[in-house]
């Protein structure tokens, strides 16, 4: 009797979840809607909603899944984003399911608070298009604001600045390579990156702002782009592992708290000299700083150092090449030397034959 209603029990079971099963399939349904010259279609299925139009005006898109919209249930669906070329500006795109996200190169702005809070996003390529990225908004946030599972992204040749909290909160972050188009980086832009442990800023940068880097916890080296004239203050406040830090010798002043909770910091390569060193203006909560070891003139002094921060080794490639003009100078002394002997040789046979 007790197998029976085992047995029984079982088949409702199964019963209930093939029930399931079958609702679940029958809700997977495809929903679109056109406003104006726009469109999208987003399939329950696949998670996948796809973008078309040529209005600038696409902010729309992803208000129709706000809140207040008939569409606000099916936020949830979307895993995947694939926008058709010729949408020129993208915005409102905050699916918290989203993984990935396809930008087509007709996109020239990406407007603010577009991918904020998506924290199943992992990558991201911006293309070369986009010239601007929206800036921080007191209610939609930045563009990649708290994007927690974001590890991977590719930034514009075409920007020219990081605007404020553009990637702020995005804790999985490991590194990132800033165009050389980019003359600014705004405060807070990568504050509380946590896990950003690599970052290549190059010499166009003009500004650096207050509290751009802090927290940035696994952060140990930076080059300061030789064009920065003030660290302002809290800009790489608790960077608890940073070791070395390079100055260039255009800074005049260190800001309040710059370096603030910075105690595994013990180098700082300072591009000028020690007279450079004592004017600029140090504020306070800067003992990181101030108690280091300064290695003065070290652009003039270590330049083959400077070029291997970023990844080449003059040095082997130098070795190489005084080893290949040994080898070829060894190599020409044996053919003089063999060419010699041979001389000689047939020298000393002649004048033997004329003997005889």
């Amino acid at each position: 009797m007790k197998k029976h209603r085992t047995i029984k029990i079982s088949v409702a079971f199964l019963c209930i979840i093939a029930a399931i099963s079958a609702t679940y399939i029958a809700s997977a349904e495809v929903y679109s809607d056109t406003k104006g010259a726009n469109s999208w279609i987003l399939d329950t299925d696949t998670g996948v909603l796809t973008i078309s139009g040529t209005d600038m005006t696409s902010d729309y898109i992803g208000y129709q899944f706000a809140p207040h919209s008939e569409y606000t249930l099916l936020r949830d669906y979307v895993t995947r984003v694939e926008i058709s070329k010729g949408i020129p500006a993208i915005s409102g795109l905050n699916y918290p399911n989203m993984k990935t996200a396809t930008i087509p190169d007709s996109v020239t702005e990406i407007g603010h608070g577009t991918f904020s809070g998506c924290t199943s996003l992992t990558e991201i390529v911006i293309p070369n298009s986009v010239t601007i990225l929206g800036e921080n908004d007191t209610y939609y946030g930045s563009v990649f604001y708290d994007c927690v599972n974001l590890k991977n992204v590719t930034l514009s040749n075409q920007l020219t600045s990081i605007p404020s909290k553009t990637f702020s909160g995005c804790e999985s972050l490991t590194e990132i390579t800033i165009p050389d188009s980019v003359i600014r980086i705004d405060h807070d832009a990568f504050r509380d990156c946590t896990s950003l442990s690599k970052v290549s800023l190059p010499n166009s940068i003009k500004s650096i702002g207050h509290t751009a880097f802090m927290k940035c916890e696994s952060l140990t080296e930076i080059k300061i782009p030789s064009l920065v004239s003030t660290i302002g203050y809290n800009t790489f406040a608790y960077c608890t592992s940073l070791e070395s830090i390079t100055i260039p010798a255009k800074v005049t002043e260190i800001g309040e708290n710059a370096f603030n909770e910075c105690y595994n910091l013990s180098t700082v390569n300072y591009e000028g000299t020690p007279e450079q060193w004592n004017k600029i203006k140090i504020m306070s909560g800067n003992s990181a700083i101030t108690s280091a070891t300064i290695n003065y003139n070290y652009y003039e002094s270590s330049e083959e150092q400077a070029v291997t921060f970023e990844g080449h080794d003059t040095n082997k490639n130098e070795d190489k090449n005084n080893r290949v003009h040994s080898e070829t100078n060894s190599n020409g002394f044996i053919i003089i030397s063999v060419t010699a002997i041979v001389s000689v040789a047939a020298i000393v046979i002649v004048i033997i034959i004329k003997r005889k």
